[in-house]
């Protein structure tokens, strides 16, 4: 069974639950995080965040989906959220984000070893997938400091934004990660 909690030096990740929807909904409510993303719409209400629990909940009960609520350890302020979820046919994809307030701190890179490591050592993953829309260069430099690779350009639909924008796929496979990790 996968951990239910993954710590770092300076991070505590955790399942989301009931007492995130206030801060989900606050950072995701800015239009600056939800523009990035693919899944949140625009405006981010307590019901989408509510909705968002349960579909983490789901995932991890049929093992397509392990989402991680991003809190400090110093204080439990929650950040962002990191996660692992199957992704139509393609194969299991990592998503973050990290709430403005808290940008520029290295939380993003920090949460993405760890998962990372979770997905390589627990799940036994031979690869993981992500992306990030080409005008989002910092999650671009996120990826690439993990060891991600490109793996070509393609489109995704953004909800908040209402349309579909370019993007750039980029996977990491188990022998990169375990070489950069030793």
């Amino acid at each position: 069974m996968p951990s239910e909690i993954l710590t770092t030096l300076r991070l505590l990740l955790r399942p989301p639950m009931e007492s995130d929807v206030e801060s989900i909904t606050g950072m995701l409510g800015e239009w600056e995080v939800a523009r990035n993303l693919s899944s949140p719409p625009h405006p981010y209400g307590p019901e989408h965040a509510r909705a968002h629990l349960a579909n983490s909940q789901q995932g991890r009960a049929d093992c397509s989906g392990y989402n991680f609520a991003i809190c400090r350890r110093q204080d439990e302020t929650h950040v962002g959220m990191i996660g692992i979820r199957t992704r139509g046919d393609r194969a299991l994809e990592m998503g973050y984000w990290i709430g403005k307030p808290y940008w520029g701190a290295g939380y993003a890179t920090e949460a993405g070893r760890r998962m990372a490591d979770f997905a390589f050592a627990e799940l036994g993953l031979s690869h993981l997938m992500a992306g990030w829309f080409v005008d989002n260069p910092a999650s671009g430099k996120v990826l690439a400091k993990l060891g991600f690779i490109d793996h070509g350009e393609d489109e995704r639909f953004s909800l908040a934004r209402g349309e579909t924008v370019p993007s750039h796929r980029m996977i990491l496979d188990r022998t990169r990660w375990e070489k950069a990790s030793s």
